[in-house]
Formats: C-alpha cells, sequence, structure tokens
C-alpha cells in the first residue's frame, strides 16, 4: 500500500460506486495511484458488492498527484458517460431490430399458414 491515509487526497466525491470505481480504474490504467472508499470508511475493492449502492464515496490519489490530476476528472467522466450513452443508443437499437425480425417472421408464417404451405 503507498503510504499512510494522510498521504491521500480527495480528488472526486460523488453517491455513485461506479462512477468512483470507473474514474480510479482510468486513473489506475494511466499508472496513477488511485482507491476508492465510503466517506469515513475503509478502502472499497473495485469490484462491486451488492451492499454497496448507497453513500459518498471518494476517490483519493497521492497528494502528490492529486493538483495534476484534477483537471482531469471532469474530462474522464465526460467521457465515461458518453461512452455509457453510445453502449444504450446500440443496445436499444438491438431491441428494435430484434423486435423487426420476429414482426418479419410471424408475417412470414402467417402468410404461408394461410396459403397452405405449412400447418400451425
Amino acid at each position: 500500500m503507498l503510504g499512510t491515509m494522510d498521504d491521500w487526497r480527495v480528488l472526486h466525491r460523488c453517491g455513485e460506486p461506479a462512477e468512483a470505481r470507473c474514474l480510479a480504474t482510468c486513473l489506475l490504467a494511466m499508472e496513477f495511484p488511485a482507491r476508492v472508499r465510503r466517506a469515513g470508511g475503509p478502502v472499497v475493492p473495485l469490484v462491486p458488492d451488492d451492499d454497496d449502492r448507497t453513500g459518498c464515496f471518494l476517490v483519493e490519489v497521492p497528494a502528490a498527484e492529486a493538483v495534476d490530476l484534477a483537471p482531469l476528472v471532469a474530462e474522464i467522466l465526460a467521457e465515461q458517460r458518453a461512452f455509457d450513452a453510445m453502449l444504450d443508443a446500440g443496445r436499444a437499437a438491438g431491441h428494435r431490430a430484434r423486435r423487426r425480425v420476429l414482426l418479419v417472421l410471424a408475417v412470414l408464417v402467417a402468410a404461408l399458414a394461410t396459403a397452405g404451405l405449412i400447418e400451425l
């Protein structure tokens, strides 16, 4: 573990564990030390737990890195929101495509049954 609790500074506070973990994971991927903890609590693992859905979560970095990393927080979170929106749009498009395929199949089956080519 890096340093003591006094060597770490809060970089970001949020009410969503997923947001805190996203930011910490991005920082770790850029090879900056980072950790997540509940306000007033212990460090939280980056793997989600079922019981950590509420509360204030803190993303902490070593004090020496905090000033340099602070400007990146908004950019990282904005990129993650844009990525999440893109995924949601893709899921919605996939659902629409499946509905169209099912509708075409239903019409096709009905037409074949009406023509007497298949029995239902």
